[in-house]
């Protein structure tokens, strides 16, 4: 007799079939903020992320865990970005540019000076309004200086940010978080050349990216082909060949300095349910020197 045909679950079978986009990427994110909030002592705080998950996105997010998403980097990369925005704000940055902003939530829950300007860019204007009128429904009050530019990173953007009223001769903190996956060699490059141009001594870059031993662990194979049917995760990014050439003093943070408590943007040890999930991470702080 032949063999009976494989019963998949439910669950992975909706994530083969997922097709997943970095606006839905974003939802997945999001749901992820949302699980690790309702923790006793969760790594991000982030009281807004529940507001983008309805049972579609709890569906995808559990298909993807099946498949070995790498969640931890998520909550992990949040941290980082919160960390470091009120670093460089007690330093007097007033700038902040969310690069891929999605759903992205610190224009409401971080406590931002007055005369600090917040820009996020995202290539899809319906969905960045809706993010705002969501937020405003649920009684969130967005920062005084919160301006949405609608740019398509994959292509020239620099000009839709200079017209929002970026300024070139500010210090700016850029947050590109859950971006380069999505990023070629040669679009790396021009992110890297575009935000180096509109960058002065005292701007940071916070960015994660898949490093070569996430692509040997094998734990997130699975994960790892079916983002690369969808173009994404294509090959580990060396930080310092990246952003190096363009003046930037780079360091980088793996999984074992985040186990002993080695970067000095996170408090203390990161807890072992995350870094189970994110094997070969990278986490860059770029900061550009005079």
């Amino acid at each position: 007799m032949p063999d009976a045909p494989a019963v998949l679950d439910p669950d992975l079978d909706l994530a083969l079939r997922l097709d997943l986009d970095v606006v839905q990427s974003g939802d997945v994110a999001a749901a992820v903020r949302a699980q690790e909030c309702a923790l006793p002592d969760p790594m991000v705080a982030d009281p807004y992320a529940h507001l983008f998950v309805d049972e579609t996105v709890q569906r995808r997010t559990r298909a993807l865990d099946l498949i070995g998403m790498t969640r931890g980097a998520v909550a992990i990369r949040g941290r980082l970005g919160d960390e470091v925005m009120a670093g460089a704000v007690a330093r007097g940055v007033r700038q902040v540019v969310v690069l891929g902003a999605g759903c992205d939530t610190r224009a409401w829950r971080c406590g931002l000076p007055a005369d600090l300007v917040l820009f996020e860019v995202d290539g899809d204007p319906r969905r960045q309004r809706a993010k705002v009128r969501m937020l405003a429904a649920a009684g969130a009050r967005a920062h005084r200086h919160h301006r949405l530019v609608t740019a398509d990173l994959s292509r020239p953007w620099c000009g839709h940010l200079l017209e929002a009223g970026f300024d070139p001769g500010a210090p700016t903190l850029w947050l590109a978080e859950g971006l380069t996956y999505f990023f070629g060699d040669t679009a790396l490059e021009r992110l890297a050349s575009d935000v180096s141009a509109l960058s002065v001594p005292g701007s940071v870059l916070v960015a994660d990216v898949t490093g070569p031993g996430y692509y040997t662990a094998g734990y997130g194979d699975r994960f790892v082909a079916y983002m690369r049917t969808l173009g994404a995760f294509n090959g580990p990014v060396d930080p310092y060949r990246w952003l190096s050439p363009h003046g930037w003093h780079v360091d980088t943070y793996d999984s074992g300095m985040l186990a002993s408590g080695l970067c000095p943007w996170l408090p203390g040890p990161v807890p072992d349910r995350l870094l189970r999930s994110q094997y070969g991470f990278l986490y860059v702080h770029a900061r550009l020197d005079s």
